[in-house]
């Protein structure tokens, strides 16, 4: 008899701006201890996503962190990512959204020191 890993289950709903539940949409994430897959099912209609913002800010001071490297931007973005052992929740706003947002930050860097 095969013996499955046991698997986590998280659920995310949307938030109105009053603070109250939107349930016309939910997304699941099942995960495994084991390994660092996820899949994620989305329920109900998409249409009540059209009133969010779809990017969710990085945290100063990882921006702070990111535009004082000296590497090129892929290198930087590579590494940051490679070594991350954060949540997926803490992903977002944890981690450079990628490179260009890397790119950006080192040039405005730059930019200031040539003033």
């Amino acid at each position: 008899m095969k013996v499955f890993p046991p698997i986590t289950k998280s659920y995310y709903v949307l938030i109105r701006p009053d603070g109250q539940n939107d349930d016309r949409f939910k997304r699941f994430a099942y995960m495994t201890n084991s390994s660092n897959r996820v899949v994620i099912h989305y329920k109900g209609d998409d249409s009540a996503l059209c009133d969010i913002d779809p990017h969710v800010r990085t945290c100063p001071s990882v921006l702070r962190k990111l535009e004082e490297k000296e590497a090129p931007p892929s290198v930087v973005c590579k590494k940051e990512i490679s070594k991350s052992v954060l949540s997926i929740d803490n992903q977002c706003v944890m981690l450079p959204r990628n490179c260009k947002q890397v790119k950006n930050l080192q040039s405005r860097s730059r930019q200031k020191l040539r003033l």
